[in-house]
């Protein structure tokens, strides 16, 4: 016996069903993906995505330091449906330097196949260059520290030794000139008050106006006092410095 209750509920499944089969006849057939690039190479580095059809979806990573990771760069299209052999045009901009000043970016293109997703996965477009020059794209759901992700490589960037390094080596030099200069300007204030008087009250005039408060002039003994304290402690400063570096000089 079919009763008004087991009608209504029939009525109710169909509508239902009714309603799914249009969300899903509606449903987008792209996915708009925030983009990430990852950098595991010691140069900087960005890289742009582009669609090799449609020349208005294209997105860059933005700028990559060595060994780091962009934020969320939004949006690249993909479709909702993978399908096999899809491949983006990957163009990179590795940034050379001389003598610590950008010189010029060395471009490379190519096209680089992405890896099957799922039905309407929507995740980011993670972008990864590496020191080879290779370059892989791939839309996935967590990220590279996660047991599930599906990258060549598993992990963030860990910087090399000669990266590490290089960087030790300027921290290093600048706390080592940092004692040179506190020990030239203790000299000279011994050798030669007078002069490094004058030149210190000048620059502080010009720079640091509110330091001179309470001195009469760059002859005020408690200014002269003020310059050997000042000088005394940046030295004990910069050697503790030098160190400290020295015992976490990179191996």
């Amino acid at each position: 016996m079919i009763t008004s209750f087991t009608r209504t509920a029939w009525r109710l499944s169909a509508l239902i069903l009714l309603l799914g089969s249009t969300a899903c006849s509606s449903a987008p057939k792209q996915l708009g993906l925030p983009v990430v690039g990852v950098n595991y190479t010691d140069f900087d580095y960005s890289m742009s995505v582009y669609d090799t059809v449609r020349a208005d979806n294209r997105v860059s990573s933005g700028e990559l330091t060595p060994f780091s990771a962009g934020g969320q760069m939004c949006c690249f299209d993909l479709p909702r449906q993978w399908q096999p052999g899809m491949k983006l045009k990957v163009r990179s901009y590795k940034g050379v330097s001389e003598g610590g000043k950008w010189v010029r970016d060395d471009v490379t293109e190519q096209l680089v196949e992405v890896p099957r997703y799922e039905p309407g996965e929507l995740g980011t477009l993670w972008v990864l260059q590496f020191a080879d020059g290779r370059v892989e794209v791939l839309n996935s759901m967590v990220s590279p520290e996660h047991p599930q992700w599906t990258g060549s490589v598993k992990g963030w960037p860990k910087p090399s030794l000669a990266y590490r390094t290089k960087i030790w080596k300027i921290y290093y030099e600048s706390a080592r000139d940092g004692v040179r200069l506190y020990e030239e300007l203790l000299a000279e204030l011994e050798q030669a008050p007078k002069e490094r008087s004058n030149s210190a009250w000048a620059h502080a005039a010009r720079y640091r106006p509110a330091e001179l408060k309470g001195y009469t002039g760059p002859s005020d003994p408690a200014y002269l006092a003020h310059l050997r304290r000042e000088y005394s402690e940046g030295l004990v400063k910069s050697k503790a410095q030098v160190k400290k570096l020295e015992g976490e000089e990179p191996r």
